[in-house]
């Protein structure tokens, strides 16, 4: 076992600080707009992620997991739009 090039400790701190600030935003979000509000807010992830892998790394999902993630997606929208509409008194 050798001790890792600088730049791998420099990705892994990026990796790190970005990933604490983002779990830290999400935790400021759903404190102060509560957790129904937030949590369809948070699928966005999923497109992103995605999108990212075909984007870059060439990686296409399958079937299956196209049609889970339409669900969960699905879902998600589905229930901003009746928070919204609760809210609007509709």
């Amino acid at each position: 076992m050798t001790v890792p090039d600088w730049t791998i400790l420099a990705r892994c701190a990026v990796v790190a600080c970005s990933a604490s600030f983002a779990h830290w935003a999400i935790f400021k979000g759903t404190a102060k707009a509560g957790a129904a509000a937030i949590a369809p807010m948070t699928y966005v992830q999923l497109l992103v992620a995605t999108v990212l892998g075909v984007a870059v790394f060439g990686d296409w999902p399958d079937g299956p997991t196209l049609l889970g993630s339409g669900l969960i997606v699905a879902a998600g929208l589905w229930l901003w739009r009746s928070g919204s509409r609760r809210s609007a008194g509709v």
